[in-house]
């Protein structure tokens, strides 16, 4: 199924590739791939709240596999066709790089001792 739909993008026939992704990954819903190659069919023809979904799932689905930047790269994509979803996307990333960051502050550096959050310097007025 994936490949007639690769292929039916390939020769111009969208419907046909459309539908052919939808086939796809309702039989393999966590196919990420199939889900941003759907995203990109749907961007393709026009349908950027039908994209923009898809690219959110294909997001979601990075996230959940701990790659983070390929959601980062999905969010004006998925902003464009859908505010609200952007949102929840941005909200998503947010919660995942502060958990890294957490997770950096409380790694021992050189000396054995967790790092310190870095206090601003403030300027003498």
């Amino acid at each position: 199924k994936l490949n007639v739909a690769r292929s039916a993008f390939a020769a111009g026939d969208m419907k046909a590739a459309i539908e052919g992704y939808r086939a796809h990954i309702a039989a393999n819903p966590a196919d990420m791939s199939a889900h941003g190659e759907l995203g990109n069919v749907l961007y393709t023809v026009g349908a950027l709240p039908e994209a923009a979904q898809a690219y959110f799932d294909t997001a979601t689905m990075a996230l959940e596999q701990n790659h983070p930047e390929i959601a980062e790269a999905l969010l004006p994509a998925v902003s464009e066709g859908n505010p609200q979803l952007a949102n929840q996307l941005n909200d998503k990333l947010f919660e995942v790089f502060d958990a890294q960051m957490r997770a950096d502050l409380s790694r021992p550096v050189d000396g054995g001792q967790p790092q310190q959050a870095v206090q601003p310097v403030q300027q003498a007025g």
